[in-house]
């Protein structure tokens, strides 16, 4: 395992999965910390936050990046990170597409037009009727 994979594992481990369960809204974790709990070195200070800030951190554990504060390099044991962490309607989201989110969007607007079969039946319907009423497009005629 890669040092920035043990990284976020311990991150989520220690700090993001017990903030969900607590309910909470936002969790700062502090570079430094996180050295100091794996007992790594002052210099691998730069891991840690190349591995906090990554879009694969967030993105494999539905968290939002919302502020890094610490010093000008922001490479420092001293950079802090807050996160947004989802609700209780967006919890579980990671690692499903969006494309759930819309699931049963159009009910209601299929239910008002008799639902979907029969929606979708009138408007087979009415595209043969339109394609029955035009005119064959094809040769007129062949010149020889």
């Amino acid at each position: 395992m890669k040092n920035a994979d043990r990284i976020r594992s311990h991150v989520v481990e220690r700090y993001i999965d017990p903030a969900r369960s607590r309910g909470e809204e936002t969790i700062t974790v502090v570079a430094g910390a996180v050295l100091r709990e794996m007992e790594l070195r002052g210099d691998y200070a730069p891991s840690v936050c190349s591995a906090l800030r990554a879009r694969k951190f967030c993105t494999e554990n539905d968290l939002v990046l919302i502020r890094e504060v610490g010093p000008k390099s922001k490479q420092s044991t001293a950079t802090a990170f807050t996160y947004r962490l989802p609700t209780s309607s967006t919890a579980g989201r990671a690692g499903r597409s969006a494309i759930w989110d819309l699931l049963g969007v159009g009910e209601a607007t299929f239910a008002a037009l008799g639902g979907g079969e029969r929606w979708l039946t009138r408007e087979r319907a009415a595209f043969v009727r339109s394609a029955a009423d035009r005119k064959p497009i094809g040769r007129q005629g062949s010149a020889k």
